[in-house]
């Protein structure tokens, strides 16, 4: 078995998969679901990271406190 990857966006793709769809050795495959690409930044809040704002604001609030001590 051969697997043939065809871009079907271009007319000339899409004219070669007409072509050869309906060919008896020929198994189409539906597209996959491509993966959502997720940033790092996302992922970070997915799991649990803070804001940057958040995080300066907390560590000027313990600077602040360890100083007055």
């Amino acid at each position: 078995m051969t697997t043939v990857h065809i871009e079907d966006s271009t007319p000339e793709g899409q004219w070669l998969l007409d072509l050869i769809k309906d060919h008896k050795s020929v198994t189409i495959e539906p597209k996959k679901q491509e993966a959502r690409h997720t940033d790092a930044w996302g992922t970070a809040l997915a799991a649990g990271a803070v804001s940057l704002e958040e995080f300066n604001t907390k560590f000027n609030t313990k600077i602040q406190e360890a100083y007055k001590q």
